[in-house]
């Protein structure tokens, strides 16, 4: 791909530098008779310095050729009287073609350095290999739009390879900015955000996100068929490959049992299916953010199974509010008004009854409570149906 590369970048720049110096030689050119078929009445109107700055600068002097143009508007009575006009103009053509020379052999120049320095970026990237692991380092952040309001302060953290770290928070920071900040739809106001020790700004932006794989808050599926719904995580990727995907997130027994199986036409949201066209790219860097928010718990458990697998070799990070989701996790960082107070996995947390062990504890409640409340709607659906049986089966007078 490096040789590749030289190759096509020598002849790219090469060629761009050559149409633009025949473009300014044409330009110039044609400038510069326009000026010396006017009456003498326009040079009275028109300042000369302003007619030499349009060749000299406004067409990039036009090197040698502009010293020659401010020489002859200056002095142009002198030239319409000794009708040197014609002499001129072949002299200002004769320096423009040594210019266009000059150009291109400097163009040739440029096209092999930056054929060059291409190379050697692709060589890098390809001799190192891409691990994944994550980096956050005294990371301020504030939206464009309300930039007065610090989304994060002083961030610091990491993540590994293999692990799956989880963020949380007590006070309904966005943590997904973080998720934003790795794929670069922003960059930091300060600090610095690196994956295997090298700015992600400094990463060909492209070549980045292919080894990102995410699956977002609303899982949104496009208005086409299934097969082509996973595709879109790897466009080039084959049906055995489709199907390996939809197998690895439990979606493939289903799908094979739809009348038209993955050319079935599908759309709107589906949680699994997004999981696979992540999976498709076999990304280093696995982001979920707030994947199983809108599930209930049934479809919430399958999910997770899914997710659980995919997350294995891979860098994950998880984005959640739902805390039984993250009871395996690698490290759990608990955000507050975004910064960290708290870094643990689960068990040492929750001895050490901080905030997050607090959170655990709130959550739980809340959830049996809604238990209790599911209990007494049921309980007393089915007392109103034994009333109205009741009623129904008295005997008739």
């Amino acid at each position: 791909m490096g040789c590749a590369t030289i190759v096509v970048g020598y002849f790219q720049v090469s060629s761009w530098f050559t149409a633009c110096e025949r473009q300014t030689r044409c330009l110039s050119e044609t400038l510069f008779r326009s000026i010396l078929n006017k009456e003498i009445a326009y040079f009275d109107v028109n300042i000369t310095g302003q007619l030499s700055t349009r060749l000299a600068k406004d067409i990039n002097k036009v090197h040698d050729g502009a010293a020659i143009a401010e020489e002859v508007i200056s002095s142009i009575r002198t030239v319409f009287s000794y009708n040197g006009a014609a002499y001129k103009s072949k002299r200002y053509v004769k320096h423009l073609r040594s210019v266009k020379l000059s150009g291109i052999r400097k163009g040739e120049l440029n096209g092999a350095l930056m054929s060059a320095i291409f190379f050697f970026i692709f060589c890098t990237y390809t001799l190192k290999d891409f691990i994944g692991d994550i980096k956050f380092t005294n990371v301020h952040f504030s939206h464009p739009s309300r930039i007065d309001v610090l989304v994060l302060n002083r961030l610091s953290f990491t993540a590994q390879r293999g692990q799956t770290t989880a963020l949380v928070d007590s006070s309904g920071c966005e943590k997904s900015t973080c998720v934003q900040l790795l794929q670069r739809f922003y960059d930091p106001i300060d600090g610095s955000v690196e994956i295997d020790d090298i700015r992600v700004n400094q990463y060909n932006l492209s070549w980045l996100r292919e080894y990102i794989g995410v699956v977002s808050q609303e899982p949104i599926l496009f208005q086409t068929t299934i097969k082509e719904n996973i595709r879109f995580g790897r466009m080039n990727a084959k049906t055995e490959e489709i199907v390996e995907a939809a197998k690895m997130t439990n979606t493939h027994n289903f799908i094979m049992e739809l009348p038209e199986k993955y050319e079935t036409l599908v759309g709107e949201r589906g949680a699994q299916l997004t999981i696979a066209r992540a999976l498709i790219r076999n990304p280093r860097i696995l982001l979920l953010d707030e994947t199983t928010s809108a599930l209930d718990r049934e479809s919430e458990s399958i999910v997770q199974d899914a997710l659980n697998r995919a997350s294995k070799g891979r860098t994950t990070i998880v984005i959640t509010h739902r805390l039984s989701t993250i009871v395996n996790a690698s490290k759990i960082i608990v955000h507050d008004k975004g910064s960290i107070i708290e870094e643990e996995n689960h068990a040492t947390l929750m001895n050490a009854r901080g905030v997050y062990y607090g959170l655990v504890e709130a959550q739980n409640l809340r959830m049996q409570n809604n238990d209790q409340k599911e209990d007494d709607d049921d309980d007393t659906s089915m007392a109103l149906s034994t009333r109205v049986r009741l009623f129904t089966d008295l005997p008739k007078f």
